[in-house]
């Protein structure tokens, strides 16, 4: 496995300040980030930003040495207001410079008017140069092999795996249901799980059950694979200190893989 790109996912951030992320990052040596764009009042990235704000972010994430790879951008595809606001971020994305927006398949979507959104979308994408990579997500697209039928929808469309997710949604090791997808991952978040397989517990990339070392080694990977770090911790949080010390540890332990 080689990643093109590797990130920091500000969902890390936790109750902090997500423009944090860009000192974070920068200090554990990253060169890009991935930025929420979903539909929390927290996102730092909204359908609304305007061309002056999009250049204000530019210039702080030039300013840390750090890129847009991607934004999050979780919405139901299916209902036309999510939609539209989606539509408005693949437009706001390009203008940052990002790679690819991530979505996911809600667990109270239709998924026959999900698809057709997504077919929708795809096409966008591919006139802005861009790529949508669905998340494992949910209690009902939890893996990446329960979500190979919606990658019909446009070859704009890959799967954003989330290693972390498909134990604590799906239930399954990532060993047993990477290896039935792997060739349709373009993007990962990679996050590691502590505790029971129920419990919201995913602490520093090493310090939990995914086993990395044999998820790398696998053959079949995208040769632009890229990838976001995400530590979200417990439901008591962390403080900014905290994220800092697990961020750079878990890109510290990724330096030990050839990753690229």
């Amino acid at each position: 496995m080689k990643l093109s790109s590797l990130a920091l996912n500000a969902t890390s951030l936790c109750a902090n300040e997500g423009a944090l992320a860009l000192p974070i990052a920068q200090a554990a040596g990253l060169k890009a980030v991935e930025i929420t764009a979903g539909k929390s009042p927290r996102a730092l990235i909204k359908p609304t930003i305007t061309k002056d704000e999009l250049a204000e972010w530019k210039q702080k994430l030039a300013a840390h040495g750090l890129t847009a790879l991607a934004l999050g951008a979780h919405r139901d595809l299916g209902n036309p207001e999510e939609f539209s606001a989606f539509e408005t971020l693949l437009e706001k994305g390009q203008m940052l410079g990002c790679r690819l927006l991530t979505t996911a398949v809600p667990d109270t979507a239709d998924d026959e008017r999900f698809m057709e959104g997504l077919a929708r979308a795809g096409r966008r994408a591919e006139e802005l140069g861009l790529l949508i990579a669905l998340e494992t997500h949910g209690k009902r697209h939890g893996t990446g092999v329960s979500l190979l039928p919606f990658l019909q929808a446009s070859p704009a469309v890959s799967l954003c795996y989330d290693t972390g997710n498909v134990l604590f949604y799906g239930g399954v090791s990532p060993l047993d249901d990477l290896p039935r997808c792997i060739s349709h991952v373009g993007h990962m978040h990679l996050k590691d799980k502590a505790g029971a397989i129920d419990a919201w517990d995913f602490p520093a990339l090493g310090k939990g059950m995914v086993d990395f070392a044999a998820l790398f080694s696998l053959e079949g990977w995208q040769e632009t694979l890229t990838a976001s770090i995400e530590v979200e911790f417990t439901p008591a949080g962390a403080t900014v200190e905290e994220v800092q010390a697990a961020v750079t540890e878990s890109a510290h332990y990724l330096c030990t893989f050839p990753l690229g």
